[in-house]
């Protein structure tokens, strides 16, 4: 029987979240540049400022990251022509869904140009009748990937919903 088997990239990875680590720089860098100007001035307010307001983006973005990496390595998704895998490689756990019983699949995107860091991030899960889950995160696989899998023939696209979200966090 013949299988595609994906799994989670480091270049994959590199790329989804080069703009969060690329935050997180330039919150060090503004705190190690100009931390000396401003608090030689006695005038900590716009330091203050900027680091609250960076934080406010950078903490949401490593939980997401974090999440994210958890969910994604060690594990495999297996497309055959009859049904989906999702295999956890370390604890051995198997998650297997039938293709003709999966009723729904779900999309979760970024909303559309946003220009948070985390902009690349996405998932898609599918859900069969009995309430079995698999999640497949970006680190993964695209959407489009699936589709253009000659194997995945059997998961209609009718099925699919989309839902945009600025924080895609499952």
């Amino acid at each position: 029987m013949q299988e595609h088997i994906y799994r989670t990239r480091f270049n994959r990875i590199f790329n989804q979240s080069f703009f969060i680590w690329l935050f997180i720089l330039l919150q060090l860098f503004i705190n190690v540049y100009s931390a000396h100007t401003f608090l030689d001035r006695g005038d900590q307010w716009p330091l203050l400022f900027i680091n609250l307001t960076l934080a406010a983006i950078n903490i949401p973005a490593v939980i997401l990251f974090v999440k994210y990496y958890r969910n994604s390595k060690g594990k495999e998704f297996v497309v055959t022509y009859n049904k989906l895998v999702l295999r956890d490689i370390k604890t051995g756990e198997v998650v297997e869904l039938q293709s003709e019983e999966i009723i729904k699949v779900q999309l979760v995107q970024n909303a559309r140009m946003s220009k948070l860091p985390w902009s690349f991030h996405e998932y898609f899960k599918f859900i069969d009748s009995s309430g079995k889950e698999i999640v497949v995160t970006s680190y993964i696989m695209d959407i489009s990937e699936f589709w253009m899998d000659s194997l995945s023939r059997r998961v209609s696209s009718s099925k699919l919903e989309k839902e945009q979200k600025y924080y895609p966090l499952f």
